[in-house]
C-alpha cells in the first residue's frame, strides 16, 4: 500500500512476494486532501481493514477536516467499500489527528489507534486516541483515550498482544525527564482491562522507554512499530539517530530493530537493516 497524488494504492501478490500486480487505487485523494499514513489488517475472518489519514492542504477550511478512515474488503482485496468514517479532527493542522493503527482483540473487537490533537485547542499536547469496532470495520465508537503526558507530545502508535495477556502500545514520547527528543516508549493494560479506566499518564510505572542509551541522551528513537513473532518473541523497530556519526548531518536517521522477550521488554539485539549513506537517511520504518 502506498501514498501518493492520487490517494491510497494497494498492489497483490500470489508468489509469495516475488511479483506484485499493479498498484490499484482504492481511496482517492478528495479535492485539496491528502490521503496519507495507510495501515493494514487482516481480521480473523479475513475482513481486510485499510486505515489512513485524510490531511487537508492550505488554505484550510472547515468543510476539510483532519480524519481516521478506512476501506473495507471482505474478498481478500477483489472489491472494496468505504471510505468508513472512524473520527474527525479539526481542520486546522494544529489540531488535527494522525497516524492510525488496527489491532484486533481475541473476541474479535478492533481497535483503531491514533494521535490526537483536537482535545488540546489552546496547546501543544498530543494524546494517543483509541476507537472500538464490533463489528469487523464497518462502524466505530467514540475516541477514548489511551495515553498522554501533560506539556508533552504521545505520537506515532503500534499495539500488539503479548503471550501474556497483555495490550503493548509503542509510542513516541518526548516527556521523559532529562532527555532530548522523542523516544521510544512502550504503554500497557492487561486484557481484561481494555484500557477501561486505565489510561497511562506521564508519570505511570506502565509507560517505558524501551532503549534509555544513557551515555547519549539527545539520542532520538521516534517513529516506532512492533511486531509479534509467531515464535512469540517481540520486534521493535524506530527511526534513531546515527550512533557515533555525530559530524554528520542532523535531521539524518537510519532505520533500527531491536528484539525483544515475549512481554515486550528487554529490547536489544539492535540491527540497522539498510547501509544508508550521510546524504541519505531512513524514515517512518514498519515490520
Amino acid at each position: 500500500e502506498s501514498y501518493g497524488p492520487s490517494g491510497i494504492k494497494v498492489c497483490y501478490s500470489s508468489d509469495n512476494g516475488k511479483n506484485w500486480t499493479s498498484p490499484q487505487l482504492i481511496a482517492p485523494n478528495p479535492d485539496k486532501v491528502g490521503n496519507a499514513v495507510p495501515d493494514l489488517v487482516q481480521l480473523s475472518d479475513g475482513t481486510i481493514l485499510v486505515g489512513y489519514n485524510p490531511r487537508p492542504g492550505s488554505p484550510y477550511s472547515e468543510d476539510r477536516k483532519f480524519g481516521i478512515r478506512a476501506m473495507r474488503s471482505t474478498d481478500n482485496g477483489e472489491t472494496w467499500e468505504g471510505p468508513i468514517y472512524i473520527y474527525d479532527a479539526s481542520h486546522k493542522g494544529e489540531d488535527g489527528c494522525w497516524e492510525p493503527s488496527f489491532l484486533e482483540m481475541p473476541d474479535g473487537e478492533v481497535h483503531c489507534y491514533f494521535a490526537n490533537e483536537h482535545p488540546y485547542t489552546t496547546s501543544g499536547e498530543q494524546e494517543i486516541s483509541m476507537c472500538r469496532s464490533f463489528d469487523k470495520g464497518l462502524t466505530w465508537g467514540d475516541p477514548e483515550r489511551v495515553t498522554f503526558r501533560a506539556n508533552s507530545r504521545d505520537g506515532m502508535p503500534s499495539a500488539i498482544i503479548t503471550d501474556a495477556g497483555e495490550i503493548v502500545v509503542i509510542v513516541e514520547d518526548n516527556g521523559h525527564p532529562g532527555y532530548h527528543g522523542f523516544r521510544a516508549t512502550t504503554m500497557r493494560c492487561t486484557l481484561e482491562q481494555n484500557w477501561e479506566d486505565c489510561w497511562v499518564s506521564g508519570d505511570s510505572d506502565r509507560r517505558d522507554m524501551i532503549f534509555a542509551n544513557d551515555d547519549d541522551k539527545n539520542y532520538v528513537s521516534a517513529a516506532p512499530y512492533m511486531r509479534k513473532l509467531p515464535s512469540g518473541e517481540i520486534l521493535a523497530s524506530w527511526m534513531g539517530d546515527f550512533w557515533g556519526r555525530k559530524n554528520w548531518p542532523q535531521d539524518r536517521y537510519d532505520m533500527y530493530v531491536g528484539v525483544g522477550d515475549r512481554d515486550g521488554r528487554n529490547i536489544g539485539q539492535l540491527s540497522q537493516p539498510f547501509n544508508v549513506n550521510a546524504d541519505e537517511h531512513a524514515h517512518w520504518n514498519s515490520v
